[in-house]
């Protein structure tokens, strides 16, 4: 059976991008799709884009809202998917074209709720921004770090639906709060613990730029929010003693880079891996599981 595929992309600030990813979708082999398009720009170059690939494209909705943050964009897009499967493609990712229907497949073949797969940077064929997991591997919270992404998960939307799973819209890019990342691992974390079943499968890949540090000052500030939300995820789910342990490896990952930088004279890399250890345990110790206000 063919399922249908709901694809929320939320968007600011690129233009060139967004393109890329239309003119990717185009060329998809399997065309049950619906492309959900959560315009976050004060401009309406996206709105025009959409009209030009509106012939191009099997189905699309499109929405201008005038509120920021990655996460609440994509509860929106929630609110209006009608598809089988949901997928959050980000606005700088492109479809290999088989990806959708390698998806589908996965999903008719395995008994699972969630597929998760690898990003590659296509301009040098490399893995891209995760350490993945070589082999298939069954969806668990231990191994959440290394085995999804945004823009690689796809989840059956019923299992969304019927368990009322959204998004943290305190996490993420845009939340207005210091925790800017972590959100999509929270959103899969509650997808396990309410018992749905999932498979990180490296067959399935999405192609994404690596983000390449540089060390700058703005690389490194931006490494310390997104660490605040990493540290931020793991006191949301602090009864999890188990998934402490994640943190605890973490933690030492970013005390490892500091000594390594220190020995090899690298200053500008031992001030970035202060920033990240800095950034995990502050968001640990400063995150309160409150619900949002608005």
């Amino acid at each position: 059976m063919k399922m249908k595929f709901s694809l929320i992309l939320c968007t600011v600030g690129r233009y060139k991008e967004v393109e890329d990813f239309f003119a990717s979708l185009s060329m998809q082999q399997f065309k049950n799709y619906e492309l959900i398009v959560v315009d976050q720009n004060s401009h309406d170059r996206i709105k025009e884009l959409v009209e030009r690939y509106s012939e191009k494209l099997t189905q699309i909705k499109y929405f201008k809202v005038d509120f920021k943050g990655l996460s609440r964009a994509r509860n929106f897009g929630l609110q209006h998917a009608e598809g089988d499967i949901l997928a959050f493609p980000d606005d700088d990712c492109k479809y290999p074209e088989d990806l959708l229907m390698k998806v589908n497949e996965k999903f008719e073949s395995e008994d699972i709720d969630i597929l998760t797969g690898r990003s590659i940077d296509d301009t040098t064929g490399s893995e891209s921004n995760v350490r993945w997991k070589k082999k298939k591997t069954k969806l668990t919270k231990m191994v959440l770090l290394e085995t999804c992404i945004s823009y690689t998960i796809f989840v059956k939307a019923c299992c969304v639906i019927s368990n009322k799973v959204r998004f943290d819209e305190r996490l993420g890019v845009g939340s207005g709060t210091p925790f800017q990342s972590a959100e999509e691992t929270d959103f899969i974390y509650q997808l396990i613990q309410l018992g749905c079943r999932g498979i990180y499968d490296p067959e399935v890949y999405v192609y994404h730029p690596e983000k390449i540090v540089e060390y700058s000052e703005q690389t490194i500030q931006r490494a310390f929010y997104y660490s605040m939300g990493m540290g931020a995820l793991f006191k949301k789910h602090i009864e999890d003693k188990r998934f402490l342990i994640v943190l605890t490896r973490l933690l030492l990952r970013a005390f490892g880079g500091i000594l390594y930088n220190l020995l090899k004279g690298n200053l500008k890399g031992a001030k970035f891996y202060c920033k990240v250890l800095a950034g995990r345990w502050g968001g640990f110790r400063q995150f309160k599981d409150e619900k949002v206000q608005r």
